[in-house]
């Protein structure tokens, strides 16, 4: 009985999507006790400036050019023992490595040369992401730091953030690494211990403080221990009689030239995608008093937060996915997938709920300085995110095999949401209702189907069976959910 207790207990230990739930909670705590105690500590002021720091880390994301899932992708191949990286045309393409093969042992050599080349590259890459992030972030923040009491306190952050970036990105080599050998769960779990000290440390410290500058400091000094940690994880787990090459300083240009046609379309795609939503923040900082714009970027906020956690069952086994498609397992891998695609959008959907339903009730209870925005503009932010969740999980899915849709997927509908934003401001619609609209119609209009289609086309799935294991209950969720809202 003990030692079935104990096997339990170590089952879940090493669960990569427990672990990557556990990554997301740590996450999702930090939108349900931080940014409650941030919003009611901080000045409305203070939190504007606050968030839009924080949409500033998040934009660090766009800095790798799309090298980092293309690069973690790479290294799960090879791991695989893929002895090239090869973009796969079709699901019966018969470059697959059989599953009875004695290649697919790890191809230590390739691991190596991809390793060293994500050093160097994310180096050089940390540099440039800096600069542009300061300049862009100079003229963004003008206005909402001249609005705070102590404006010097606003622009020491703000060096405090730059210097954290760089640490962050340059060190994310390490999480790539151990994503693409498939040791999520090792990763998730470390990651979610310092994340939860972190928010910890943050709690205590702006309660003691009410300080901005505090609470960025200890935030950034938690970003630097965890590249730390992942450093110390990524020796760890390389084998000691194949030494990772720290001194061969020398970029594979083979190597990035192979990769590079499938990450630039990567960027584009996160680029248009991510960056377009936050980048309107940014706009609404520069036109709305600090009362609207820290009500839309709160809200904002903890829809990314809550998109996040949720992607926890499908993209915990993105790595193992990987192996799958590489062995040709197709039967087990799209099970996996259409199991986990069904749980994203199950979470996405019910948290997103709670929110709308119970979320400014709660605000007024703990006294906050903040409101979230109206809960009919919430509602078409909730379906603008099922659709595109929806959307990514069959991005991500085809991406298994190298064939990166991004560029077009996400570009497409970039352009979309700028050009409706653009005619519905002019038409004198508020921002924050204009990019709310605009989101769910260039998500509906083309990302979805366009996404959901090319998957499809390349595994040759079934629409009904497809539809039926993956989205149908989500739907109904969803659907109860905007009549209780109108209800209410």
């Amino acid at each position: 009985m003990k030692n079935s207790i104990s096997s339990f207990f170590v089952k879940l230990w090493n669960s990569p999507t427990l672990t990557t739930w556990a990554g997301f909670f740590s996450k999702a705590i930090y939108g349900i006790i931080l940014l409650p105690i941030v919003s009611i500590k901080l000045s409305t002021e203070e939190l504007s400036v606050w968030l839009l720091l924080n949409v500033f880390i998040g934009l660090q994301m766009l800095g790798d050019l799309g090298f980092g899932s293309t690069f973690s992708r790479a290294i799960s191949h090879a791991y695989g023992g893929a002895i090239k990286i090869t973009i796969y045309k079709n699901s019966q393409d018969q470059n697959f490595i059989n599953k009875s093969d004695k290649s697919n042992i790890p191809n230590w050599n390739l691991i190596n040369r991809l390793y060293v080349t994500t050093s160097l590259l994310y180096f050089i890459l940390s540099i440039v992401l800096i600069i542009i992030v300061g300049i862009i972030g100079y003229f963004s923040l003008k206005i909402p730091i001249d609005n705070l009491l102590n404006k010097s306190e606003g622009w020491y952050s703000f060096i405090i953030v730059l210097t954290a970036i760089f640490i962050n990105f340059n060190g994310s080599k390490y999480r790539i690494f151990l994503q693409g050998i498939n040791k999520v769960a090792l990763l998730q779990r470390n990651q979610s211990i310092v994340a939860i000290l972190t928010v910890i440390a943050s709690v205590i410290v702006v309660l003691l403080t009410n300080s901005l500058i505090a609470l960025i400091i200890i935030q950034q000094i938690g970003t630097a221990i965890a590249v730390i940690v992942f450093k110390y994880l990524s020796n760890k787990n390389y084998p000691e009689s194949k030494p990772i090459l720290f001194n061969d300083n020398k970029i594979d240009f083979k190597l990035i030239k192979s990769i590079f046609p499938i990450a630039w379309r990567s960027w584009f795609g996160v680029l248009m995608a991510f960056g377009v939503v936050q980048v309107s923040g940014i706009i609404v900082a520069q036109y709305g008093n600090s009362a609207q714009t820290a009500s839309y970027l709160i809200s904002i906020k903890i829809i990314d937060l809550v998109k996040n956690f949720s992607n926890a069952p499908f993209y915990s086994q993105i790595p193992y996915m990987n192996q799958l498609f590489l062995s040709k397992d197709k039967k087990l891998l799209l099970t996996l997938a259409f199991q986990r695609m069904k749980y994203t959008l199950l979470i996405l959907t019910v948290s997103l709920g709670i929110i709308i339903i119970f979320g400014n009730n709660i605000l007024t209870l703990i006294n906050s300085n903040v409101k979230l925005i109206n809960n009919d503009i919430f509602i078409i932010l909730l379906i603008s995110a099922f659709f595109e969740r929806y959307g990514a999980l069959h991005i991500q899915l085809l991406s298994l095999s190298n064939n990166v849709i991004w560029h077009i997927a996400n570009g497409v509908t970039g352009t979309l949401f700028l050009v409706i934003s653009y005619c519905f401001v002019n038409l004198g619609a508020e921002p924050i209702f204009s990019f709310s609209i605009a989101l769910l119609i260039s998500y509906v209009g083309f990302y979805s189907w366009y996404s959901s289609y090319k998957s499809y086309a390349f595994y040759k799935m079934n629409f009904i069976k497809t539809e039926y294991q993956t989205t149908l209950i989500p739907i109904i969720v969803m659907a109860i959910i905007i009549i209780i809202n109108h209800i209410k």
